[in-house]
């Protein structure tokens, strides 16, 4: 670099020298960039995939719960009704 230049061949050195110092340190600082943003992409990726477990076991709760309580429901009912029928049967047969 010539810094007692004064034409625009020392500008254009200056500034071509410069931009490849900022190239060489930009891409430096990308490589910590992309592997940060890797780091942070992995992070995220497991933070969804544990959310969509989590959803996943809700709604299997749910389900779960729902297919309890409309079998119970449902046998009291049907016990209800059959008793309900064989006492009218053994009052009709008496």
């Amino acid at each position: 670099m010539h810094d007692h230049d004064t034409g625009n061949d020392g500008h254009q050195s200056v500034s071509s020298e410069s931009s490849t110092s900022t190239d060489q340190t930009g891409t430096h600082n990308t490589n910590v960039s992309n592997d940060s943003s890797i780091s942070l992409a992995r992070a995220e990726t497991r933070a969804v995939n544990r959310s969509k477990m989590l959803v996943l076991l809700v709604i299997a709760l749910a389900a779960a719960a729902c297919g309890c309580a409309t079998y119970f429901f449902t046998k009291t009912e049907e016990e209800e009704d059959f008793h309900s029928q064989v006492s009218d049967v053994i009052g009709r047969v008496n």
